[in-house]
């Protein structure tokens, strides 16, 4: 679960200069280590990559209107980066900055249609609300981060309950082998070794059922 104290690792998605130098020294004045990309496609890769590598964004700040084509034409791709963090990588929250005039009625609806955690106009932008938004878009990301960490487990409790229900069916393998080669001869002690790895077995398979329908409801939820 992230802490709105500890020091987050943020990338930057600007196609501005100045505005990424800017954004970057706020970040690492708040003690947070800011990276910054100026398209796209170096932002998917630098997050992957972040991700494959154990070591996750926790928080990205993308503008909203980006210079594209060769006649450097303005066009809302922020709304595209959005996406694709919200839906590869939901544990990081995301913060939009635009220079625009964005009414909340609009930003409200990019929240509900692409996720956005918080936004901030760029002619208000200063070292508090900045924190502000870094603080509350974090915030915003809790519950998801819980979900997920909570997954985790079950995940790997499915996993050790499937390698123990493996010994069980090798040991329980063994001692019917050693049943068959006794014939009318098997003895009750064998019998009851049968039966009890067999019980053993049945619990073992319910445990995992009810895992793996908890794991599929919390897929479900997040």
């Amino acid at each position: 679960m992230l802490e709105n104290s500890k020091s987050l690792k943020i990338i930057i998605l600007d196609d501005e200069a100045d505005w990424c130098t800017t954004i970057s020294e706020t970040a690492r004045m708040l003690g947070h280590v800011a990276d910054a990309v100026s398209t796209l496609e170096e932002a998917h890769e630098k997050i992957q990559g972040a991700y494959n590598a154990g070591t996750p964004y926790h928080v990205a700040i993308v503008d909203l209107i980006f210079e594209t084509g060769k006649n450097k034409v303005k066009v809302p791709r922020g709304k595209e980066a959005v996406r694709f963090i919200k839906t590869r990588h939901p544990y990081m929250a995301c913060v939009v900055v635009s220079g625009a005039d964005i009414t909340s009625d609009h930003v409200l609806d990019m929240r509900d249609e692409y996720g956005l955690d918080y936004y901030l106009q760029k002619d208000r932008f200063d070292l508090d609300t900045f924190s502000r938004a870094i603080e509350k878009s974090v915030r915003r990301i809790q519950p998801i981060d819980i979900k997920q960490n909570r997954r985790k487990n079950l995940m790997e409790t499915l996993e050790k309950s499937k390698d123990v229900r493996a010994i069980f069916l090798n040991d329980l393998s063994k001692v019917k082998e050693r049943e068959a080669l006794k014939g009318i001869d098997v003895d009750v002690a064998t019998h009851n070794e049968i039966e009890r790895f067999q019980a053993q077995i049945n619990e073992i398979e319910k445990s995992i059922a009810l895992l793996e329908k908890e794991i599929s409801e919390s897929e479900n939820n997040l």
